[in-house]
């Protein structure tokens, strides 16, 4: 039998750490005991803009809450930015924490026993999630927050007493591409303006949103993600 081989295809050579996942047909199994790491996550600053893309195929076993995705605490806390499935419900759950908005999730039903195409993005402006044909999307501003463990795939928690939120079934062609930097980015400045009749608290939300974008030097943030300039990306290939 070959030997199982998960590798970062996207030229960034980032280290993928596998933890009792197997490779069938080309695709990642979890089986409820395998984990995906990816440590170069760990204490990123996410900035204000990240696109995660991968299909899944679910199988029942798992936890009440499953885990495809995410940055998640040791402690069990949810990551900054994660995607999870709620099998009860038949949804797939993206989850965003920034300095501004707090966390918010939004959520999109799913097909059983099926393969799925999921894509989050945040732009600055939205979160957005899309499953299929499906999509959802919520108004959310800010930086993401850090977290100080790496990006985790089908599971979270290293500890026996912690929920590790296990995933059973298969994920495939997993990319993520962000603005990640090991460097903190510079606080977003509140500014205030004048008040020229708009609601209570918006003419500083907009002072932070011109600060973010005159500091990061990056497109207006009304840009698709797929035209943002990015400075990390990483695809996980399974062979």
């Amino acid at each position: 039998m070959r030997p199982d081989i998960i590798y970062d295809s996207s030229g960034q050579g980032l280290h993928i750490d596998n933890n009792r996942v197997n490779i069938v047909e080309d695709s990642a199994q979890f089986d409820r005991r395998g984990r995906l790491d990816i440590p170069y996550y760990a204490n990123n600053h996410f900035g204000d803009k990240i696109t995660v893309t991968f299909r899944f195929f679910d199988f029942p076993g798992g936890d009440t809450e499953q885990v495809l995705m995410s940055n998640c605490h040791a402690s069990g806390k949810y990551g900054s930015i994660e995607i999870a499935l709620r099998p009860s419900t038949d949804e797939v759950l993206f989850r965003i924490d920034t300095m501004i908005s707090g966390m918010n999730e939004i959520a999109v039903p799913y097909q059983k026993k099926a393969w799925n195409n999921v894509r989050m993005t945040y732009d600055g402006q939205y979160l957005r999630g899309q499953v299929n044909s499906e999509e959802n999307r919520e108004m959310v501003r800010g930086y993401i927050q850090n977290r100080d463990r790496g990006v985790s795939i089908g599971q979270c928690g290293i500890r026996r007493r912690e929920t590790k939120r296990a995933y059973v079934g298969y994920i495939d062609e997993d990319k993520t591409r962000t603005k990640a930097n090991k460097e903190k980015p510079p606080p977003y400045e509140k500014k205030q303006t004048p008040n020229i009749g708009v609601r209570p608290g918006a003419q500083v939300e907009s002072a932070y949103l011109l600060a973010c974008n005159t500091i990061m030097h990056q497109k207006p943030t009304h840009i698709a993600p797929d035209e943002v300039q990015w400075n990390n990306y990483s695809h996980l290939a399974f062979k």
